[in-house]
């Protein structure tokens, strides 16, 4: 399976090293339930004892390096015809938009090739960006259970968020994106970034040299280009440093 700039596959032991480096990393394990791996042989233990056998486990692979940045899984309730959902990305692919493309992705593969009645997932309180991700994708809050689970010496906070078909299928989930292409160093790429993180917007960014397929499919020949889409339909676009198209483009979402 695939999405734009994703591949989702099955695990394999030739992912051991990738998943040795986002399952190792202290800043990512902060924000996930699971423990550290101390090394190596522990990837490899995961990957064999778990992520190879749940049905619903997949690798998180970029097209453009091929490489396992990070996973994503659906534990099922048979009995409720539900799916719980958990996932992990690399935090060198962190503000990119893979984790809102993933979820779009997977959301679809289960109301309309797997058919459940239900989604539902979990985050750390503290963890807000694995939460705007959810509610970006039309996972509603349903409840706030203070010191829930007691974690890795210390009791934790979980938010439970959900979604139920009929409101999927109806559109309730947000459909608007926002996606910035931009090169490093470029300082009105950085510019805009800046403007746009204090306005506390969530957005992709896309390197059209890293993805040429997807400048020429968008028409981007310059950076920055900041598109606004909804329903994968263009709505409106700003290129270079313009704050005040740039808020117009926000005032839109």
């Amino acid at each position: 399976m695939q999405s734009e700039r994703l591949i989702f596959r099955k695990f394999n032991l030739d992912d051991i090293d990738d998943v040795f480096e986002f399952g190792n990393d202290d800043e990512t394990c902060k924000v996930v339930t699971w423990n550290k791996h101390k090394n190596i042989l522990e990837s490899e233990k995961v990957i064999t004892d778990y992520f190879m056998k749940n049905k619903y486990c997949f690798a998180i692979v970029e097209k453009f390096s091929n490489k396992c940045i990070g996973s994503f899984e659906f534990k099922a309730d048979i009995k409720n015809n539900s799916l719980s959902l958990g996932y992990v990305l690399n935090k060198k692919f962190w503000n990119k938009g893979y984790m809102t493309e993933t979820l779009n992705f997977m959301l679809d593969y289960a109301f309309n090739t797997l058919k459940v009645n239900r989604v539902c997932g979990v985050h750390i309180k503290e963890n807000i960006t694995s939460g705007k991700v959810m509610e970006k994708c039309g996972l509603k809050v349903e409840g706030e259970f203070e010191d829930e689970e007691f974690l890795k010496g210390r009791y934790i906070t979980l938010i439970h968020r959900a979604i139920l078909r009929k409101n999927y299928l109806k559109g309730e989930k947000r459909m608007k994106k926002l996606v910035k292409f931009e090169k490093n160093d470029c300082n009105p790429c950085a510019m805009v970034s800046d403007l746009l993180d204090k306005k506390g917007v969530e957005y992709e960014r896309i390197n059209p040299f890293d993805n040429p397929e997807l400048a020429v499919k968008y028409r981007v020949r310059s950076v920055p280009t900041v598109i606004l889409f909804e329903e994968n339909e263009e709505v409106k676009r700003t290129i270079g440093f313009k704050p005040e198209e740039i808020n117009e483009i926000i005032s839109m979402m």
